[in-house]
């Protein structure tokens, strides 16, 4: 679900998004949070576990 809403995201960013700087930071920008998502998700899972 998280790679499918990223892949949208990233459209959005692709067709809307003109300028080639900003497009590059948002990307990024998109990138980090979708890291950081998986991160807190399996930070949470395991203070849930143990």
């Amino acid at each position: 679900m998280l790679i499918h809403s990223k892949y949208g995201c990233e459209i959005i960013i692709d067709d809307y998004v003109v300028s080639k700087k900003i497009k590059t930071i948002a990307l990024f920008i998109l990138q980090i949070t979708v890291y950081l998502v998986i991160l807190i998700s399996l930070a949470s899972v395991l203070v849930i576990i143990f």
